[in-house]
């Protein structure tokens, strides 16, 4: 409901303030509103900026205005509001390619480098590097030819970025210091600002990257960016610790502390820079042996990472909320457009029959009032349900992040324990243990981090659980994989002690199938034929006799109580390597409501 008062306040505010002025941009309103709507983009707040720009192009539609420049420029910022939204990138994108059309038309050569530049930014984000590069030589071109300086440090910063990623670092050095000298020269502060931190993140040196980031601190400090200014510090305790210097270290995360009192909190960015300045302090103070208070550092930081994550999820609902009360208002004026078109047609044909009219407008009136009284009822009802239902969404994602999280603080007291012990055997008990959790851990994750709480996407789920195998393995003994995984979802209770399963058997595989001269290779099929089958194999000696005979291991154990506690059917068996197969069902529980 704020959202939408924060909207109509808006549309009401800049219609009546400039109706009575001229017919060109500026005289309704909207160059100031544009100066607005780019202060909201450069303070990272996308659904007020892309609320306003609504808000300024309703306005400019209504008074047929859409050939003002002020208009383009609206519409681009918008699209910067896109990009900051979670998962609106491709709406972006679509956004800048339509524009771009339009102002190449009109010739407004400074806003279409700007458009390409974007474009480009989008693409290195979304992982697109050779769309990335054609954008940027398509604006350089245009930069070159109108001798559009103040927008080269801009594409200074963007093809630093670009080379970062892709090509080389020392093109990618040229290219930051181009963006700090034509950022000073033209007075475009964003984008020196931008060029010291590349600079910082490119020096190899760490004291030099060090004085890049106090440049950049400074920088941020003059623009009351605090965000930034933190962001700035916590590089520079990066780069100290890396040298050794503690003492310094501890001393820069100190003076980083006054600026959270000095950040908004309404920003979800807050809590998230808290956890990792705690997150730090820990670090640096058990480096220095004070393992007392990194315990307690560490403890805050938890705690301000569910906080983060909370809020995060609160700006998502947020941001949909804002999306709908936008398309609320569209409908409301293109209604009322209607109503009015309808209302003079009425007049025209009728105003011979007035008293005819009368009631029939009588009538009409009795049934809009009876259908506008049935619509709140029926608005409030939706309401108070969605609010019911988005909490509920929110309590089942927090309970499996904090059992995720629960489970995380697990495996790391586990590994804590195993890096203290100098028993070989009893590290590697703990490493296979933590390695079973985090199977378990990630189903979890899957849970909150998707749409519905009742299935997990099996495909996603073993990649992820493989590539975590993967990630941990020596260097010197390396595995490939094959999945061969049809489209599934299963509940919880299904994929559970199948995931046990599988992290068993990839555990064994990587103690006893390794053979010298040949690389191991493991292969997992999960289908749907009739009922459901997995299948694992690796290319190994295979099973020793005694194994497949007489299972007794604790591993045996473990994978015939999960195998009967989805009453399923296995086998085991030695075919080029080891085998184990099964035959389960989905087991039935009564949905999340």
């Amino acid at each position: 409901m704020k959202r939408r008062k924060f909207i109509s306040l808006y549309i009401i505010l800049f219609f009546f303030i400039f109706k009575g002025y001229g017919k060109d941009c500026p005289g309704y309103g909207i160059q100031e509103g544009y100066v607005a709507l780019s202060q909201l983009v450069d303070a990272s707040k996308p659904s007020k900026a892309f609320a306003l720009s609504d808000s300024l192009l309703q306005i400019i539609k209504k008074n047929k205005l859409e050939d003002c420049t002020h208009s383009l420029w609206i519409r681009y910022e918008r699209g910067e509001a896109l990009e900051l939204m979670a998962d609106r990138s491709e709406d972006a994108l679509q956004l800048y390619y339509d524009l771009s059309v339009e102002v190449k038309q009109k010739k407004e050569w400074e806003l279409l480098a700007e458009i390409y530049i974007s474009i480009a930014r989008v693409h290195e984000t979304i992982g697109r590097g050779k769309d990335c590069k054609r954008y940027l030589n398509l604006a350089i071109g245009i930069i070159e030819a109108f001798n559009l300086n103040s927008v080269y440090s801009r594409y200074a910063v963007r093809n630093s970025s670009y080379h970062r990623i892709y090509e080389n670092r020392d093109s990618a050095q040229f290219f930051a210091l181009q963006a700090i000298q034509y950022g000073k020269d033209y007075d475009v502060q964003r984008s020196y600002l931008d060029g010291y931190l590349l600079m910082g993140i490119l020096t190899e040196d760490p004291r030099e990257s060090i004085k890049y980031f106090e440049e950049a601190t400074l920088i941020c400090e003059e623009r009351n960016d605090y965000y930034g200014a933190i962001s700035m510090k916590l590089n520079i305790v990066q780069n100290l610790m890396a040298i050794g210097d503690y003492e310094e270290a501890m001393w820069q995360v100190r003076r980083m502390g006054r600026y959270f009192d000095l950040m908004p909190q309404d920003v979800k960015r807050h809590y998230s820079k808290l956890s990792r300045y705690y997150e730090m302090k820990s670090e640096i103070y058990e480096k220095l042996g004070f393992m007392d208070s990194a315990y307690y550092s560490m403890r805050e930081s938890r705690q301000w990472i569910q906080q983060a994550t909370f809020e995060i999820n609160q700006e998502k609902i947020n941001q949909k909320e804002t999306e709908y009360a936008v398309e609320l208002e569209k409908a409301k004026l293109k209604l009322e457009k209607e109503q009015t078109k309808s209302f003079k047609r009425i007049i025209a044909v009728l105003g011979v029959l007035s008293l005819i009219l009368i009631g029939l407008f009588i009538n009409n009136e009795s049934k809009r009032r009876r259908i506008t009284k049935q619509n709140e009822l029926i608005a409030s009802q939706n309401e108070k349900l969605n609010k019911s239902l988005a909490y509920q969404n929110i309590l089942m994602s927090e309970i499996h992040h904090r059992v995720k999280n629960n489970l995380q603080v697990i495996i790391s007291l586990l590994a804590l324990k195993g890096m203290k012990s100098s028993d070989e055997n009893l590290k590697s008990h703990l490493d296979d243990i933590s390695n079973k959790i985090h199977g378990i851990a990630l189903i979890h994750e899957k849970l909150y981090s998707g749409k519905e709480f009742d299935k997990i996407n099996t495909k996603e789920y073993f990649r992820e659980l493989f590539n975590y195998y993967s990630g941990i393995q020596d260097e010197d003994r390396p595995f490939t994989f094959s999945l061969n995984i049809d489209e599934i979802s299963l509940n919880l209770e299904t994929i559970m002690p199948i995931g046990i399963i599988c992290s068993e058997l990839i555990s064994n595989s990587l103690k006893y199938a390794f053979s010298k001269g040949r690389d191991l290779h493991l292969e997992l099929s999960v289908t749907v034929e009739g009922g459901y089958y997995f299948s694992f194999k690796d290319n190994g000696p295979g099973y020793p006799a005694e194994k497949v005979s007489n299972p007794n291991g604790i591993g045996e154990i473990l994978i015939n109580s999960m195998v009967r506690q989805l009453n399923a059917k296995s086998k085991k068996y030695n075919k080029q390597g080891a085998v184990f197969e099964m035959e389960f069902v989905r087991k039935n529980v009564s949905k999340v409501h």
